[in-house]
């Protein structure tokens, strides 16, 4: 008799709770089923932000594959289509075979649409410095992957814990890798090797002004054209004394010719040197690299596209799955 009774009670105990149990899940059914139906009438009404966030809540408490195309559609429509692309692709392997065929195939060619829409970021900067776009926390450097999102104009920022950061503007164009170095701020003598650097890079391995090579062949243009002139001057000295000097001896008139062309003649010849000299550095000026430092390959890291691409396809006339849960 004791025995049974035990049972009894040990039954009643197990009803009861698997009744409790029951009870606790029809209550989140029914709280599920009001968020989705508060989703639908959001979205119809054009609020797309209180739709996406009643449908992810209703995902949240009872996680039905339909509630997925919805959010999808919501996120699609909000201009997310690095987010709308992803759920789409989870909705697809969690309805599986329960997907009807029409829908799949019409689901699969939006996601084609979605991915012509996506760009890809490789953010590389110090170790450990924790990346944002557009406000969104995207990991900790290194990234282990390419960082989605739509296409356009975003912002960047790289912040180290000790307060150190970069910030960027960066355009990431579609269906392309962008790679990006947002190297973070130092001390000022880190600053200033930066600025040195870039010096170096615009103006050559000496880094000289880019204006020093025209300056020198401004000069020795200048010093050609005076050495022309002194060789003038002293073809002209040395002409009249041979048509007015016999013998060595000269009229009185000619003593200041005399006298003016050795020094004519030792001017045009340091000037012949002078343009020479010139005209070789002026050469190795102009032969020093200018080179800038080529940007990273966007083809590397790449995302293979589809091994099977589908045509384009509007999933148009089923904007939301409203069969309910």
């Amino acid at each position: 008799m004791k025995n049974a009774l035990v049972s009894l009670l040990s039954l009643c105990i197990l009803a009861a709770t698997l009744c409790a149990h029951a009870g606790k899940k029809s209550g989140k059914i029914a709280q599920a089923r009001s968020e989705f139906e508060r989703g639908v009438t959001a979205f119809e009404a054009g609020h797309l932000t209180e739709a996406l966030d009643a449908f992810q809540s209703a995902y949240t408490l009872s996680p039905t594959y339909r509630i997925l195309f919805n959010i999808a559609q919501t996120q699609a429509e909000l201009g997310r289509p690095h987010d709308a692309m992803a759920t789409f692709q989870a909705y697809l392997a969690e309805g599986g075979d329960e997907i009807s065929k029409k829908r799949r195939t019409r689901v699969q060619a939006e996601i084609v649409n979605l991915r012509a829409q996506i760009g890809y970021v490789r953010v590389s900067g110090p170790e450990g410095a924790r990346v944002w776009l557009d406000g969104e926390p995207a990991g900790v450097l290194p990234l282990a992957a390419p960082v989605r999102l739509p296409a356009g104009n975003h912002r960047l920022v790289v912040k180290h814990d000790d307060g150190r950061s970069c910030q960027k503007d960066i355009f990431v164009a579609a269906e392309q890798t962008t790679p990006e170095l947002c190297a973070v701020l130092e001390s000022p003598s880190a600053v200033a090797a930066s600025v040195d650097a870039d010096l170096e890079v615009e103006t050559g391995g000496s880094g000289l002004p880019r204006a020093v090579p025209w300056i020198a062949a401004g000069t020795t243009v200048a010093a050609l054209a005076a050495a022309a002139v002194s060789a003038v001057k002293t073809a002209g000295i040395n002409n009249s004394l041979r048509s007015n000097c016999t013998g060595g001896v000269c009229p009185p008139g000619q003593e200041s010719n005399v006298t003016a062309l050795p020094k004519w003649a030792a001017a045009t010849d340091g000037l012949f040197i002078a343009t020479a000299v010139l005209s070789a550095a002026t050469v190795a000026l102009f032969l020093e690299p200018w080179k800038k430092e080529a940007p990273p390959s966007e083809s590397e890291g790449e995302l293979s596209a589809p091994e099977e691409p589908l045509e384009p396809a509007s999933v148009a006339g089923e904007t939301l799955d409203t069969r309910g849960l």
